[in-house]
């Protein structure tokens, strides 16, 4: 599939591209223009063709411009972020053009480049580097920049509702769809429904893991799932597979629809280290754990217990620990092993603690983004 097949629409951030192209006068603009076009075809789940276009660029860029070489490694990056969510490989490439774009002098460079290398860090768990860089990205761009402030600002309700503040969120979110909307980009737009119904899930399974939620908790949250998998689907967007499905599978944990829970781990389990979603695994199969105890199967409740401490040391987050153990430990009470119960309740105590420490620690960090932008915000000139 490609954006300018008839059967599909051609979305408006890159009719404005192609524009641009069509009537770019200069050779060195118009290697720029080609770069972005590459970036977004990415966001598209249209990698071959963003390939395409990249490997043409270096052919052309035998001098090494840095400009062009800037914009190749940072549609680069884009590539490499969402074809698999390599964020290790995205960092690298969003840190060099970052300094490209520094030694060209290219602004809008810079600040794209640290918005996303900010997005990159955070993905990793790197939040001093990723708050400095996010400030960077403000610092470097201004308001009316729709790529740059719209990755920050999304990047900025994601941080926020990490610590626990999901209104202030949401509002940050609305301001990163207001420039993609008035950029006509839909990919973005697509993206922001998506994290924002996948923390709002992530939100719901902490809060589970302490009482049992109600419909009254979770019912908004269930339209906005199925709002992102319609967008997502009706875009043709195909990045990931099993990301989707993963957030409606915990969503049905958490309003104990444990069958339906437990259909979905099997068929996206084996998906998620061929996503290069490792670090995820361990979680999931101790979420199906508590879906198998509920259901009455304590084969099945082991056998998933077993494999979500076999592959422990890839979950990296704290938060996610805290969910692991936590549903661990019900499981195993349910299938009346309270000893062992006991022990990950203390561990899931102990991360719980640990992961509230850091919260605090990131809010508090976040105050200067925070300041600057009412500071720009009262003085926009």
């Amino acid at each position: 599939m490609t954006l300018d097949d008839d059967s599909t629409f051609i979305p408006r951030y890159l009719k404005n591209v192609e524009l641009s192209i069509a009537n770019c006068k200069s050779q060195g603009d118009l290697n720029v223009l080609l770069a972005k076009k590459a970036g977004y075809l990415a966001r598209h789940s249209l990698a071959d063709e963003a390939k395409t276009i990249i490997r043409n660029l270096r052919d052309r860029n035998r001098n090494y411009d840095p400009r062009l070489t800037g914009w190749t490694m940072f549609s680069e990056g884009l590539i490499n972020h969402f074809e698999n969510l390599d964020n290790q490989g995205s960092k690298a490439k969003f840190a060099r053009s970052l300094m490209m774009g520094q030694v060209a002098q290219d602004k809008d460079l810079t600040s794209a480049s640290a918005a996303w290398l900010a997005n990159s860090e955070y993905a990793l768990g790197e939040l001093k580097s990723s708050i400095e860089h996010l400030n960077a990205s403000i610092r470097h761009s201004l308001p009316t920049d729709g790529d740059t402030r719209g990755r920050a600002l999304l990047l900025l309700g994601d941080m926020l509702y990490w610590c626990g503040k999901p209104e202030l969120a949401r509002h940050w979110y609305r301001e990163s769809r207001k420039h993609a909307v008035h950029d006509g980009d839909i990919a973005m737009q697509n993206i922001i429904l998506f994290n924002t119904a996948n923390y709002a899930v992530w939100n719901l399974t902490l809060q589970d893991c302490k009482a049992p939620l109600t419909s009254n908790d979770w019912r908004l949250v269930s339209l906005e799932v199925a709002s992102a998998r319609n967008l997502n689907s009706a875009l043709r967007i195909y990045n990931l597979p099993s990301l989707i499905p993963t957030m409606e599978a915990e969503l049905k944990v958490v309003q104990r629809n444990w069958k339906e829970s437990e259909v979905i781990f099997e068929n996206i389990l084996r998906q998620l280290g061929q996503e290069g979603l490792q670090r995820a695994i361990s979680k999931m199969f101790a979420q199906r754990a508590w879906c198998r105890a509920n259901m009455g199967d304590p084969k099945g409740t082991k056998s998933d217990i077993a494999d979500a401490l076999l592959q422990i040391s890839d979950c990296a987050d704290v938060d996610d620990l805290y969910v692991l153990h936590s549903r661990v430990s019900e499981a195993l009470a349910l299938i009346g092993d309270s000893n062992s119960s006991s022990e990950h309740r203390g561990l899931a105590n102990e991360c719980g603690q640990l992961f509230y420490a850091q919260q605090e620690q990131t809010y508090i960090s976040l105050s200067g983004t925070l300041e600057l932008l009412a500071a720009e915000a009262k003085n926009p000139a």
